[in-house]
């Protein structure tokens, strides 16, 4: 019955006219006439549906923020969808840290009792650094430390505030791709290496790299710890 629903709806909507240039050129375009004609409700939406998937731990959150710099701009496609994902990250600390803290607690509460006593030492900068070396998954950096006692205004101002860089960086991908739909003269390679278009390769390339350069850091700084 499934597989029927879906099968009718391709006919009925043909999603694939709007895989070719034109189709997505012409959808653009009846977005932005949507938007200039009820911008508040856009911004609404956009942020409600953003806390919605992070509060659920939904996948593809990373393309609501490409397609908020794809609307938007890269300026304020990245204050919508920080707002958006704060929230939904707050709202999942405070479901863990009222209603299943306890529970967790009993299951590993010993596992995160040395975790628990680092952490306290500086809350803000360990916070900070899992928000912005993404090591740990975003949907598990969010639980873990209402667990930990976390200061609630400890947890926020470093939530907001880590994850500004990766949102950018992907804010700004929404962007180009706005940008690349807009040339009229035919696309070709050398429009990678406009500012534009390069910076966000740059971005994305150097979060990449952050895991690895962060965990090499960390052994270096162990290895002359010990010596």
């Amino acid at each position: 019955m499934v597989i029927l629903i879906v099968i009718a709806m391709w006919f009925v909507l043909k999603p694939d006219q709007y895989a070719t240039l034109e189709g997505l050129k012409a959808s653009r375009t009846i977005l932005e006439f949507w938007i200039v004609e009820h911008y508040l409700l856009s911004v609404i939406l956009l942020v409600v549906v953003y806390t919605i998937f992070v509060a659920f731990s939904l996948p593809g959150a990373v393309f609501i923020t490409i397609g908020a710099g794809f609307l938007f701009g890269p300026w304020w496609g990245t204050v919508y969808s920080v707002v958006g994902a704060s929230l939904g990250a707050i709202a999942v600390f405070f479901l863990a840290k009222f209603l299943f803290v306890d529970f967790f607690r009993k299951k590993v509460g010993r596992f995160l009792a040395p975790i628990k006593s680092h952490m306290r030492e500086n809350e803000l900068s360990y916070l900070l650094i899992l928000r912005l070396v993404p090591i740990f998954p975003f949907w598990l950096v969010n639980i873990v430390p209402a667990f930990l006692d976390i200061r609630p205004r400890t947890y926020i101002i470093a939530t907001v505030i880590g994850i500004i860089p990766g949102t950018f960086v992907y804010a700004l991908l929404g962007d180009s791709v706005g940008a690349l739909l807009s040339v009229n003269d035919g696309i070709n390679l050398k429009i990678i290496f406009e500012p534009r278009f390069l910076v966000p390769i740059l971005g994305l390339s150097f979060l990449a790299a952050v895991p690895i350069l962060y965990r090499r850091f960390r052994k270096r700084g162990c290895k002359l710890t010990h010596q």
